[in-house]
Order: C-alpha cells, then structure tokens, then sequence
C-alpha cells in the first residue's frame, strides 16, 4: 500500500505550476488538500481528513525536481512583428502544394513574411495579413479550417548556452501563463523562438518577458 506522502509527491512532479508554487510557499494547503483528497484516498484505498493530507503536504520537502529557487528569466534580445494571420488547413498533398507554391510566390515578389507549420493532420501558413486577400485567390474556401487575424509575432534570439538550459522554454510560457496571456502558436528555429499572440496582447507580452 502507497504511503500518503508517496502519492501526493506523485501529483506535484508532474505538475510543474504546483510543484513551484509548493517549493515557494504559494499554495493555500488546506484547499488543495481537500481538492486532491478523492484522488489520494482512492490510491491509498483508505479514508483520510483533509487535515491529514494538509500535514503531509506540510512535511514534504522540496519537490525532487526543484533543488532551488529558479530564477525569473529576462529576454531582451527580442524583435516584434504585427499585422499577421493564421489561416488553417488540412494536410494534404494538395495543401501542401498550394501553400508552397504561395510560399514561392510572395518570397519572389515581395518578401512578405509567410512561413508554414506542418502537423501530422492540419497546415498553419502565418503572413502578413497585407497579402489575405491575395492568399484568398489561391486557397479554396473548401480547404480553409480557420483563419485568424489581428496577431502579432514575439521573436526571442536565443544563445546556445541558453538552448542547452533546462526549463527555458517553460520560463517562457509560465511567466505568460500567470500574467494571463494567451499563446495562439509558437515556432522557432534553433536560435530563434516565435510566440504568436493577440495583438492587444502583445505589448503586455514584451513587457512582462522582460521585466
């Protein structure tokens, strides 16, 4: 039979937002007691007080993954860029020709920024919205899943140190996370990581990466 600290350490590791915010203090103990309390009793297949669990977690040191406080990260090698769409698509031997041939299109004319994300099911082309209803001419409305515009594009360089850096990518949207904003789609290259948000989010964004 699990021991109670056994299997509430189980629910905070996998769990990164609760484990800081155990690690830290953050946490109101007596109401995640109660709210973890059906999960807890079912593993330990015995009935137990919400002050029992409280004490537990009372006496548990530092989670295993956090051996000390992470600091906050800054970014200031950031560059910006409104006025993007995302448009969604199928993934299909046709979607993918239509969209590289729109891809050729708009580098060879005009050097628009237009780049695509290709999952195992859909298709994400994000452009700049100037260029929508050119896209339109081209790409079937049959094809087209969703499109959004009015977004905003947040470049981050990143060094190579920082690459190899365990937590960097969750600093990131942690820190975004807990100021509420949401991440429409991210892309990156080995250097380079994109946060497409809203842009009436975007200068909340860049502020809060880099404070």
């Amino acid at each position: 039979m699990k021991k109670i600290s056994e299997i509430i350490e189980q629910v905070i590791v996998t769990q990164p937002f609760l484990e800081e915010a155990l690690a830290f203090g953050f946490l109101n103990l007596t109401a995640f007691a109660e709210y973890i309390r059906p999960y807890i009793e079912r593993e330990s297949q015995k009935s137990l007080s919400v002050h029992a669990i409280k004490m537990a977690l009372s006496r548990m040191e530092k989670p295993k993954n956090i051996r000390e406080k992470i600091p906050k990260r800054s970014f200031h090698n950031m560059s910006t860029r409104i006025g993007l769409s995302i448009m969604t698509l199928p993934r299909s031997s046709k979607s993918v020709e239509i969209v590289t041939g729109c891809m050729i299109e708009t580098r060879r004319k005009n050097d628009h920024f237009f780049t695509m994300i290709e999952g195992i099911h859909e298709i994400d082309i994000i452009y700049e919205t100037s260029i929508h209803q050119h896209l339109l001419w081209q790409i079937p409305v049959s094809l087209q899943l969703l499109c959004v515009p009015d977004l905003a594009l947040i470049s981050i360089d990143l060094s190579d140190i920082e690459i190899s850096t365990p937590w960097l990518f969750y600093s990131i949207t942690k820190q975004l996370a807990f100021h509420n904003i949401n991440i429409i789609q991210v892309l990156s290259t080995y250097h380079e990581f994109g946060i497409i948000v809203s842009v009436s989010n975007l200068k909340h964004a860049v502020s809060v990466l880099m404070s």
